[in-house]
């Protein structure tokens, strides 16, 4: 799992319909100008990592791929998008897995009413079901998707999940090579961590990273 894949610091990219000026609304962007190429799936693989024992998964929400409970991280957020040496007191809801082929993810919602559910990206063109308070999709491609709904009161909630490719050659911790910082599973307050050049930092499923990359 490469740096990138346990990412935890958002910037929530909520985008905005476009309305014409007849009141009807246009073909976003992202899906007019992306074409989707057909898959045929064949067989489906699943990877799924255990959640940090000394952290708690989401209280908000809970999610299921293939009927495999998720771990839920809240990530904290700071939606004023200003630096400050405070901590951010909001948060979103962040699941993460890799597979290959085509997932079914059921998300349950524990708190208030769920009304216009999204998905995004728009250009694989996924309308998820809603159920009550379940929400039902499947998946074929890997990538970055971000799952928005409004709740009782009409405010914007969104749960990010990174669903990765599967590893092709995933480090083995008996066998780290040197140019490699592998940080196993578990939660590390780490502060800054020192890189240098030609450096791989390596996250391994359920590492969770109280900290930044400096080279």
């Amino acid at each position: 799992m490469r740096t990138n894949r346990l990412l935890l610091v958002l910037l929530l990219c909520l985008g905005l319909f476009l309305v014409a000026c007849n009141g009807e609304e246009e073909e976003p962007e992202e899906r007019k100008n992306y074409t989707v190429e057909d898959r045929t799936v064949t067989e489906t693989r699943l990877v799924v990592y255990e959640g940090p024992n000394l952290l708690q998964t989401s209280s908000k929400l809970s999610v299921k791929v293939e009927d495999e409970e998720l771990f839920v991280y809240e990530t904290r957020v700071n939606h004023n998008r200003l630096f400050s040496f405070s901590e951010p007191k909001t948060t979103a809801p962040v699941v993460l897995f890799d597979f290959e082929g085509e997932v079914d993810l059921e998300v349950t919602v524990h708190e208030g009413e769920v009304h216009n559910v999204l998905l995004r990206p728009l250009f694989y063109d996924i309308q998820p079901v809603l159920e009550g308070n379940k929400i039902s999709f499947s998946l074929c491609y890997s990538g970055n998707y971000v799952l928005e709904y409004e709740d009782g009161d009409g405010n914007l909630e969104v749960l990010h999940i990174f669903a990765n490719p599967l590893e092709e050659e995933p480090i083995d911790p008996e066998n780290i090579p040197e140019n490699v910082l592998y940080i196993g599973p578990g939660v590390y307050a780490a502060g800054a961590i020192p890189v240098e050049s030609g450096m791989t930092v390596y996250l391994a499923g359920g590492a969770y990273v109280y900290g930044q990359i400096r080279g």
